[in-house]
């Protein structure tokens, strides 16, 4: 972050001092919502002033045609409108002149006014991705405060300081604010956000060196391994998938502030193991995080083509292996996929090493497994495994990657020169005694197709190596010294209950303690 971005966001964060227990969620919500219209009142204004030149917006929306007329432009390229008494810039100016609760109560009035006419301002192209962009955002929570006053006070409070957020890449800080959110709150299903250095390692691995038309996370939390799989890929359309709507939210918001129009970004909603809204569609580029040992249930999925050619269902609690049963299915014949998995799932047997099996040895489909170091944001014992189609050999590439971690600010992560040395080396495929191997499938066959690094790389030794002579001399000699100790030990204390000093009842019961300890 620039220095003034670090400054604005202390401030930011100082308006969630005294939040309530379970309140931060609310608040991180709003604070993400309040940027992203932000951005799209700010798109508005662009379009606005383009066409009108040095004519004053507020004065010529007045007039019925003209205002028409600019609806219809909106609509055409950003996919609703904005009145331009609802753009922040025009309603704080209009504010000046108010202070305390009347100023956070007009303040609070727009901020609804303006996010209900982004979505009733939609056309039928655009609606899904504007009309429920703003549904997880409510002003009146009682997160914000106890009284109707106290909760416009916050709301207006909040606001404010977003809005002081510098703008000089929306994206980016947009990003920060997830970075903050993640930090700070936990939501459902442990896939709100992916770390930075994790994303830009999934979209190096899935990247063949060519631009592909369109990428694919199915289980997308905020969007962001998504968008820079895109960028990195030279995509020009994304899709996704996320079960939580307010996280979907937050996921098409990304995509908008990252300059992915309504009709080049689609992120629906719903659990897409039992309802998968891009059914028949094929990718050439996957990244996904799934929700680790998520529960479902296949019991109404027994003819979904999806998982029955891999012999056995994933088991009910650990849905890890149906995901990348779902993310095969849509992959394309020279497709890639770079999914982040538990550890767990890569060696568990039973149903999920049956499945393995079928993935390896029948299909060829896996291509490298390289384990994380552990705890990287919220991640936990976890592995980046790459499914490629086409594959001409039948090895597959494992790297433990725990000694490319570095510690910042308490944390372990991957900075950016080890994301690239850990794609350098993916690309040679090359033996790296106690770092990386390159399995044969007979070896995966023996292991019972076992996939945890661990089975296959083994960790250098890190301890000097032990001169085993002189060790059993200094055995000896501490030997010798300790019994020397032991006698000078008895010698004293013989002594001592000699003594007449030690005939008091109190030193006769220390002295038969000590003994006894001894």
């Amino acid at each position: 972050m620039t220095q003034r971005r670090t400054t604005a966001f202390k401030k930011l964060l100082a308006a969630f001092k005294g939040v309530p227990k379970g309140g931060e969620r609310v608040y991180w919500q709003a604070a993400l919502s309040f940027f992203g219209y932000r951005y799209l009142a700010m798109s508005v204004e662009t379009v606005v002033r383009q066409r009108l030149g040095t004519q004053r917006p507020e004065v010529v929306w007045q007039d019925a045609t003209h205002r028409q007329r600019l609806q219809t432009v909106l609509q055409e390229e950003l996919g609703f409108y904005l009145e331009p008494q609802l753009w922040p810039e025009q309603f704080l100016a209009a504010m000046h002149h108010l202070h305390g609760h009347d100023l956070s109560m007009r303040l609070t009035g727009a901020l609804q006014q303006a996010m209900d006419q982004i979505a009733a301002s939609t056309t039928p192209t655009s609606r899904p991705t504007f009309v429920h962009l703003f549904d997880d955002v409510d002003l009146d929570s009682l997160q914000f405060g106890g009284t109707a006053e106290q909760r416009i006070e916050n709301v207006s409070r909040l606001f404010l300081r977003v809005y002081q957020l510098p703008v000089d890449d929306w994206g980016a800080v947009y990003e920060n604010l997830l970075q903050c959110a993640a930090a700070r709150v936990h939501l459902p299903a442990g896939s709100f956000y992916t770390p930075r250095s994790v994303s830009t390692l999934q979209a190096g691995l899935v990247d063949q060196g060519q631009a592909v038309t369109a990428v694919y996370d199915p289980t997308m939390g905020t969007g962001s391994s998504l968008i820079l799989a895109g960028q990195r890929l030279g995509a020009t359309t994304y899709y996704g998938q996320e079960l939580m709507p307010g996280t979907a939210s937050l996921a098409q918001l990304n995509l908008l502030v990252h300059g992915v129009s309504y009709r080049d970004g689609q992120v629906a909603v719903g659990d897409v193991l039992t309802a998968d809204r891009l059914a028949g569609r094929k990718f050439a580029a996957i990244v996904a995080t799934p929700p680790a040992a998520a529960y479902w249930d296949p019991h109404y999925l027994a003819n979904d083509p999806r998982f029955t050619a891999y012999g056995q269902f994933a088991p009910k609690s650990k849905a890890d292996w149906a995901f990348v049963e779902h993310m095969l299915a849509h992959l394309t014949d020279r497709g890639c996929l770079a999914v982040v998995l538990p550890v767990g799932s890569l060696f568990r047997q039973e149903a999920e090493g049956v499945i393995r099996r079928q993935i390896v040895e029948r299909d060829n489909l896996l291509d490298a497994v390289i384990s994380l170091p552990a705890k990287i944001g919220q991640l936990t014992a976890s592995a980046v495994v790459v499914f490629r189609r086409g594959r001409t050999t039948r090895d597959v590439w494992l790297l433990d990657a725990a000694g490319f971690g570095t510690k910042q600010d308490g944390k372990i992560d991957l900075v950016a020169t080890a994301v690239t040395a850990i794609l350098d080396r993916y690309h040679q495929r090359q033996e790296v005694p106690h770092l990386a191997h390159l399995a044969t499938l007979a070896e995966l066959r023996a292991n019972a197709f076992d996939l945890s690094v661990a089975r296959y790389v083994t960790p250098a030794d890190r301890h000097p190596a032990v001169d085993v002579p002189t060790t059993l001399r200094e055995i000896q000699a501490t030997k010798r010294e300790l019994a020397q100790l032991d006698n000078e030990y008895n010698r004293l204390l013989a002594q001592l209950v000699q003594s007449q000093d030690a005939a008091t009842p109190e030193t006769l019961a220390l002295l038969r303690a000590m003994s006894e300890r001894k």
